[in-house]
């Protein structure tokens, strides 16, 4: 079983004088729910006479490219290589093309045996997301109060850092994202700060959400802090750290809701 984000459009075109071509692919990912699945994409070719695969992810079949059909067709290890570690779980396919003047066209494809994690039962302005390398949907078509949006596509407002969130996508009525593993520790998800927003018709940003991905349990939900006895939740987007003197915490605040989200970072002694 697969996956597939197919509204986010993701376009690589080159031009030399007159002669120039564009490869717009229907996904810029796409997920498989378990080893060994298979999927296929389709693209559009604009003035591209050959197209061809060039790289793989390790371990990964050759994806099959069918010009005249305007699909790619991939296909995921079995879990016995995965685990023998003759195959990784998630890669980028690379692919080139030329147009008839011989310019070059490119364009690269993510895959991965992922998890895929369906919140949007749980409507609301801010998510909290613990598993790494996971494919996250959520409502895109109702605000926390469960008022109706007219959402016509989503993107990544702001990120702590480029790249945190991948593939945002709108589909069926649910926006879709990706966020991997920590580079350091596989088993722990990539930690930051994420807007998403949602999109009219006309490109007009009409909403957003918070998501927070941290290794912290939600349902824990209390935690004891410096200088108190009494124990608080803990806030979205809220870390600790120690400059070696004094225990401080870092906030980020993030208005979710309203158009045009803005952003800032405080030191707040102790909360």
């Amino acid at each position: 079983m697969a996956v597939v984000v197919t509204a986010a459009v993701f376009v690589v075109a080159c031009s030399k004088d007159k002669d120039s071509g564009k490869i717009t692919l229907d996904s810029p990912a796409v997920f498989f729910a378990q080893a060994g699945g298979s999927a296929t994409v389709g693209f559009t070719a604009q003035n591209i006479k050959t197209l061809s695969a060039t790289s793989k992810p390790t371990g990964w079949d050759e994806a099959v490219v069918d010009l005249a059909g305007a699909t790619i067709s991939v296909k995921a290890p079995s879990a016995e290589d995965i685990e023998s570690g003759d195959a990784v779980k998630t890669g980028s396919f690379s692919f080139t093309g030329y147009t008839p003047g011989g310019t070059l066209v490119s364009a690269t494809l993510f895959a991965g045996i992922v998890t895929t994690k369906d919140i949007s039962a749980e409507v609301a302005n801010s998510y909290i997301v613990t598993e790494p390398e996971t494919n996250y949907l959520i409502d895109a078509t109702r605000k926390g109060d469960g008022s109706q949006l007219a959402t016509s596509y989503v993107n990544v407002v702001w990120q702590t850092a480029s790249g945190f969130v991948q593939y945002a996508d709108f589909e069926d009525g649910k926006a879709s994202f990706y966020i991997g593993a920590d580079s350091d520790d596989a088993t722990k998800i990539k930690q930051g700060n994420a807007v998403i927003g949602a999109y009219d018709a006309g490109g007009t940003l009409i909403w957003s959400w918070h998501v927070w991905a941290a290794d912290y349990d939600p349902e824990a939900g209390r935690f004891q802090r410096l200088y108190a006895d009494e124990p608080q939740p803990r806030s979205p987007g809220e870390r600790q750290f120690d400059d070696g003197q004094d225990t401080r915490f870092l906030r980020v605040i993030l208005p979710v809701g309203p158009q045009r989200p803005v952003h800032r970072a405080e030191y707040l002694p102790g909360l």
